[in-house]
Formats: C-alpha cells, structure tokens, sequence
C-alpha cells in the first residue's frame, strides 16, 4: 500500500473473540469505503489510509459493534509516528462482582429489564463494592444499551409508519 500525499496511513490490530469477524468485515468493504481508503487485511491487521488523521470515531463504533478492542499505529503526514489503543468496555477485565453485573446488563432485552438491573448496579454504589473504574464502565454500558432500545423504537415505529402509509 502506497500511502497517497498528504494521507495518514493506519496499521490496525483486533483483540477480543471476534477479531476475525472484524477483519472480514473489512476485508469485504470495497477498497475506498470512506473514510477508510486503500484498505486491505492481511497478517491479521487491517492496513489502510485515511485523510490527515486515523478516523479513531469510525473505528471505535465498529469495534464496539464487534466488542473488540485495537491498537492502531499511524503515521501522520510530516509528524513522527503514532499510537493509539483503544479497548472495548466489553472486553474490560472487572471483578467478578462486576463482571456478573456486565453480564445482566448485556442480557437486558428491554428497557423495564434493564432499569431492573439498574437497580442492582445502584446498589452496589451506595454498598460502595465497586471501584471507579468499574461503576464507569457500567455506567458507560447501561447508556448505551438504552441507546440500543431507543433506537430500535424509533426504526419500529417508523417501519410501522410506513406500513400505515401503504
């Protein structure tokens, strides 16, 4: 891969269980698929260019969706090389407590289920049995799987709205 004037060029390692899934879904994205351009898989680690600067945002919400983390190492045009890790709360190492925690979280299939497992998480905030570190990490997961719920309501609400519209 020849980097193009004025492109950052990207080197990207996956960890997690799905670090082989991920870099099939790179390795089936057409070449150019902005703002990852110039991509291509190979020794397991995506290799790609981007504009300026590594699309950190783009990467991160697909990792996220894969419940990977990475490490990309990027040389930016005319600046030193870079280096930037980024880890899936998913795959945080917790306490065990906290773990099971993550776990009732990620098993929530609605939003009543999951403020019932928001209850268990206030708990144990007011027990004070979780560190910091641990009470942000499932903080930071909770919102985003009422994110998940909300925006599953707003596509079923509009599918029903176009059926409606037929």
């Amino acid at each position: 891969m020849s980097s193009l004037t004025g492109h950052c060029m990207n080197t990207v390692v996956f960890a997690g269980d799905n670090e082989q899934a991920i870099l099939a879904h790179f390795n089936q994205m057409e070449e150019h698929t902005p703002p990852f351009l110039s991509i291509m898989v190979y020794d397991n680690a995506l290799h790609f260019d981007s504009r300026w600067i590594p699309p950190i945002r783009s990467l991160s919400e697909i990792a996220e969706q894969f419940d990977v983390s990475y490490k990309i190492d990027f040389r930016v045009p005319y600046e030193d090389r870079g280096t930037y890790t980024y880890t899936c709360l998913q795959q945080q190492p917790l306490s065990p407590q906290a773990d099971l925690l993550r776990a009732f979280i990620n098993a929530a299939e609605n939003p009543e289920q999951l403020a019932e497992k928001e209850t268990y998480l206030t708990r144990h905030i007011l027990a004070q049995s979780l560190d910091l570190h641990e009470l942000e990490v499932l903080s930071y997961l909770t919102g985003k799987k009422y994110n998940e719920f909300r925006v599953n309501e707003i596509q079923n609400r509009q599918d029903d709205s176009r059926k409606i519209g037929r």
